[in-house]
């Protein structure tokens, strides 16, 4: 082989490595800690008034009806270390809002979101690629961990409608995590969500429903936003809180 085709080798083999590189260095691992006399901190959480309080829901991303919650909680544990955590969450006063022209949104139905026996999971592994900003994000798995849940429902209220069903599924690149001080001096976490390609079946049987194609339809192109803050306790009783934080 001729000495400049050895050298466009290695020059090759030399970019190989430096992306091969740059690959393993674009994933972040890290643990959820906390000070609970035994390791175990016992989690509540409720949505963050300075991230707008609001969980809101798309079917698929730029439609009109949006299913907005203000109320959200989760019940679960975190052990000292651990690389992940799995929570169920719980949503409260929610509706179907819809825009009318731009930048005229109202509510034009009541709704529930039915989470029971469904779980969230949160990993401690961050990595690039979410289309909304250049931070890490985290994976955010939506598991089926009690064996009683097949779907998340949306149903609007007034009708008792189902209009849509969101499955077991791994969303990547959904979460971000902050960690921060309380006016308690406490540490808690702060969870930002930009989910995106969230798949889900919806039936649109009701002109209230957050979808604006007819029959039943499954996609793979909604997407969830909202902020919440995780605080961590010694007890189930949630009165002598610990420090939580993400490092």
């Amino acid at each position: 082989m001729t000495t400049p085709n050895l050298r466009a080798m290695g020059i090759a083999l030399c970019a190989a490595l430096a992306l091969g590189a740059t690959a393993a260095a674009s994933a972040s691992a890290e643990t959820f800690t906390n000070n609970a006399a035994d390791g175990i901190a016992h989690l509540t959480a409720e949505a963050d008034p300075e991230g707008g309080g609001s969980q809101d829901f798309e079917t698929t991303t730029g439609e009109s009806k949006v299913v907005k919650c203000s109320e959200v909680q989760i019940s679960g544990t975190a052990e000292n270390g651990a690389e992940e955590l799995t929570v169920e969450p719980t949503y409260g006063n929610c509706g179907i809002w819809e825009t009318r022209e731009p930048e005229v949104t109202e509510k034009v139905a009541g709704a529930t979101i039915d989470t029971e026996g469904c779980h969230y999971l949160f990993t401690g592994e961050t990595t690039f690629g979410n289309p909304t900003d250049g931070f890490l994000h985290a994976a955010l798995h939506v598991l089926n961990a009690s064996g009683l849940c097949d779907h998340i429902r949306i149903n609007v209220t007034s009708f008792q409608v189902n209009c849509m069903d969101i499955p077991a599924q791994e969303i990547a690149a959904t979460v971000r995590y902050h960690n921060i001080l309380e006016i308690n001096n406490k540490r808690a976490l702060t969870l930002a969500f930009t989910a995106h390609g969230i798949k889900s079946t919806t039936t649109n049987n009701n002109i209230f429903c957050p979808t604006e194609t007819g029959g039943t339809v499954v996609h793979e192109n909604g997407s969830y936003t909202g902020n919440l803050i995780v605080r961590g306790y010694e007890d189930e009783a949630h009165e002598a809180q610990v420090d939580l934080k993400y490092e």
